[in-house]
């Protein structure tokens, strides 16, 4: 209960001149009757006790010195950090508050309403995946999330990766895919730091699941293998794990992957520098896979380039590996070379056509072994694939780290208020509003009984009406006639 102008009167001079109590009083006294604050200062400078205004005075300067500190700090911090988390704007409501204990509980309730809006949100996504009891996920999640911390993943990618996973993965069907949910939810949130999309993982871990039956960690580690030839080579990681995704299939004839993967290395780096696809490279040195295709093409590529002083051993080439193949090609095309440089403008345009239909290389391929001389190149790339070695979790991390935004670390941090106190007031929040529902449903419902009844009562008043109205109305005149007047 507010307090009388008499009663603050009397309360200002039983205190200490000067005092914070004493201002504090002056100021209510000041809110509720000007009048009398100002008849109260003038007395006080009469009687010699302008202390207390003063101090009065200079505290109020004080106050506001302080707040223009903390205005000029806080913007200073929020300009240097890129803004502030929930809990941080919070704390400096606070701070500029004069009623801190009130302002603290009503943020408070923002930072609550706020997370149980999230939770929901969350949990109506969760529940559309047929995930289960979708609280206790989100709480499976949330641990999860606090598992990848040094990974900075956010509470969101990980809800994305569910829902990616749920939809696109073929594993999901599978007896194995409980055990495996985690690591492969893993694989989706980590890889998306290096700017490989969800989706792309997703096609990945088929393609691993579908070729060499791998998944969870060992899907993890062939992961982590690419995400490191990547890096070592230069390229973007998801232009490498595209490149992967649409040739892969045509390494499954490989049983071993790690092999299939030093395989596709090789191919993967001769189809860049030769500015075409490692479809197109394979799609020629696969004709050796089979005795017929291999003497069929190595003769007519044999009498092509005897022609030019060179030539071409077919079963040389049928037991040779993938890499060999290529390597071979490459440098018995470009071994003659220089002979076809010799030539006429007219006859290079042939040779060169010619070379490209026999062997099934596009033109712009042909000129590359001639030009480049990859051969050696070649020779570099096979030894390194036999040396490759997955990126170790720190190195995981420390790229994480790096590709981590300031909004997506203030994130984290409102994250970790998702827990088993607000999930719970989450479920409490519903069921309030559920029990509210239900409650208003029948006042509604008794509502409409009750119009529903007046309805009735004036249908059936109103077809009386009518009905009389049809049938006239009977008057009784003098000498007892009878008249029917009928409207």
């Amino acid at each position: 209960m507010s307090k009388s102008a008499s009663d603050l009167i009397v309360a200002i001079y039983k205190e200490k001149p000067g005092s914070r109590q004493q201002a504090d009083l002056l100021n209510e006294l000041k809110l509720v009757d000007r009048r009398s604050y100002e008849k109260l200062v003038a007395n006080l400078k009469t009687t010699g006790a302008d202390k207390s205004v003063d101090g009065f005075k200079n505290q109020i300067e004080q106050t506001k010195s302080a707040t223009g500190a903390l205005e000029k700090l806080s913007t200073v911090v929020a300009t240097a950090k890129g803004g502030f988390n929930d809990l941080e704007q919070s704390a400096l409501a606070v701070a500029r508050s004069q009623n801190k204990i009130e302002t603290a509980f009503f943020e408070t309730l923002k930072i609550v309403d706020k997370q149980v809006n999230a939770i929901e949100k969350y949990r109506l996504q969760l529940n559309k995946l047929n995930v289960g009891e979708s609280r206790n996920f989100i709480l499976s999640l949330r641990r999860q999330q606090d598992g990848l911390r040094g990974y900075n993943i956010q509470f969101q990618n990980l809800v994305n990766a569910t829902e990616n996973l749920r939809e696109g993965i073929n594993e999901l069907t599978s007896r194995t895919f409980k055990d495996n949910e985690e690591a492969l939810t893993k694989i989706l949130v980590v890889n998306e730091k290096f700017g490989i999309s969800q989706g792309e993982s997703v096609d990945l871990l088929n393609n691993l699941n579908k070729g060499f039956n791998l998944s969870g960690q060992g899907a993890d580690k062939f992961s982590r293998t690419l995400l490191n030839f990547a890096r070592n080579t230069g390229q973007p990681f998801n232009r490498v794990f595209q490149d992967f995704n649409r040739s892969i299939d045509q390494f499954f004839v490989t049983l071993d992957s790690s092999k299939a993967l030093q395989r596709f290395s090789v191919f993967q780096q001769a189809a860049r520098t030769l500015g075409t696809s490692v479809s197109g490279l394979l799609g020629v040195v696969d004709k050796f896979d089979t005795i017929e295709g291999g003497f069929e093409m190595g003769g007519q590529l044999n009498m092509l380039l005897s022609n030019l002083g060179g030539s071409f051993d077919a079963q040389r080439a049928i037991l040779m590996s993938r890499p060999e193949r290529l390597r071979y090609l490459a440098e018995t095309i470009a071994g003659v070379g220089g002979q076809i440089r010799g030539m006429s403008e007219l006859g290079q345009r042939a040779m060169i056509r010619q070379l490209s239909q026999t062997t099934g290389f596009d033109v712009a391929t042909i000129r590359g072994f001639i030009d480049k001389g990859i051969g050696p190149e070649l020779d570099r790339m096979l030894e390194k694939s036999d040396k490759m070695t997955a990126m170790t979790a720190n190195e995981q991390k420390k790229v994480a780290d790096e590709n981590t935004s300031r909004e997506e670390r203030r994130q984290i941090t409102n994250d970790k208020l998702i827990n088993k106190q607000t999930v719970a007031l989450e479920r409490l929040s519903t069921a309030l509003e559920k029990t509210i529902q239900d409650k208003e449903q029948i006042a509604l419902d008794k509502t409409l009984s009750a119009l529903s009844t007046v309805q009735t009562k004036l249908e059936r008043a109103i077809k009386e009406f009518v009905t009389q109205q049809q049938k006239g109305y009977k008057l009784v005149g003098t000498g007892g006639k009878t008249v029917t007047l009928v409207p």
